[in-house]
């Protein structure tokens, strides 16, 4: 899956960054009064580390499930940090000679209120003595204690943001999917009933029944509202039931014996919203397997509407 940087994303990382940087460099400053170019150094390469597994290793590795891969090229990554850490720290020692040095001069200024100044002196000798080298745990395993951290953190970080991408993709897909499922039921829907429509129309005007006109106003007005209103996303739920209540009575008019067909509304559908024609294939297909061969049919259509939630019987 790509994966890209957004403006606001780009904006964090380099405040976050920022922050990594200026709170080593506030306290290396306050330990020794100074900073050298291999903290910038140490800081840099690991930010480097950071984003070699973010962008890299993460995805290529860990999301395909090639756990040793990438187990080994973190190990890799934290071993290269330590040789270069090895080259690049600074020499405390000469630091901290430097700084007691700088503390001995403003002491000494004040040497005969100090009685006890041999004993500070005796403290400056002891740390340039000769100190016991480190075991290589420590040598090499403590510097890689903070990369370790951020590439935990990294793996976690893209891990998360790969599921949300995943996840809001899948809500697309499905948005995407009821959206072409209920166009294509319009499509079905409209010549289907078209044709229904202006064949009962025929036949009342081929009897000169005194209802054609009211159906043929009946039909106009279903044909605006799916011309003009149906393609929307939401549509009032008061012409979604002007619409049914057309329908039905359009249909009615090619029954024998109507009288079994009842429509209930009940609650109040005004200032409410519903994506359009939803009821209409429910309720043609009670009508196309509801009658029997005489024409004679029992329908029932219940539709009650309490707050936000509307039910369709």
């Amino acid at each position: 899956m790509k994966f890209s940087f957004g403006k606001k994303t780009l904006l964090v990382h380099v405040l976050v960054w920022c922050c990594y940087i200026a709170l080593g460099w506030v306290q290396f400053y306050m330990d020794f009064k100074s900073v050298p170019v291999q903290f910038y150094y140490g800081r840099i390469f690991s930010i480097v580390i950071f984003y070699i597994n973010y962008l890299y290793l993460v995805p290529r590795f860990l999301l395909k499930r090639n756990i040793k891969f990438y187990i080994l090229s973190v190990v890799l990554l934290l071993i290269v940090n330590s040789l270069l850490h090895s080259f690049i720290e600074p020499d405390f020692r000469h630091m901290q000679f430097d700084r007691i040095n700088e503390v001995t001069n403003k002491v000494e200024e004040f040497k005969p209120v100090l009685p006890n100044f041999e004993d500070f002196k005796d403290f400056k000798d002891a740390e340039l003595r000769p100190k016991p080298k480190l075991s290589w745990v420590f040598k090499y395993g403590m510097p890689s204690l903070i990369p370790l951290l951020l590439i935990v953190i990294g793996a976690i970080i893209r891990m998360y943001a790969e599921w949300k991408e995943t996840e809001d993709l899948k809500k697309e897909i499905a948005a995407k999917k009821v959206s072409s499922e209920l166009q294509f039921l319009k499509a079905q829907l409209n010549p289907h009933f078209l044709f229904n429509s202006l064949n009962t129309i025929y036949s009342l005007s081929v009897k000169q029944s005194v209802e054609t006109s009211d159906a043929v106003i009946n039909l106009s007005e279903m044909m605006r509202y799916m011309l003009y209103e149906a393609d929307k996303d939401l549509v009032p739920l008061e012409k979604e039931l002007d619409y049914v209540k057309n329908y039905i009575q359009l249909q009615r008019l090619r029954l024998a014996d109507d009288q079994e067909v009842t429509l209930n509304i009940h609650g109040d559908y005004y200032h409410k919203k519903i994506q359009p024609l939803l009821f209409v294939s429910f309720i043609e297909n009670a009508f196309k397997y509801g009658t029997d061969f005489t024409g004679k049919s029992q329908i029932k259509i219940i539709i009650d509407i309490k707050g936000d939630t509307l039910t369709f019987f």
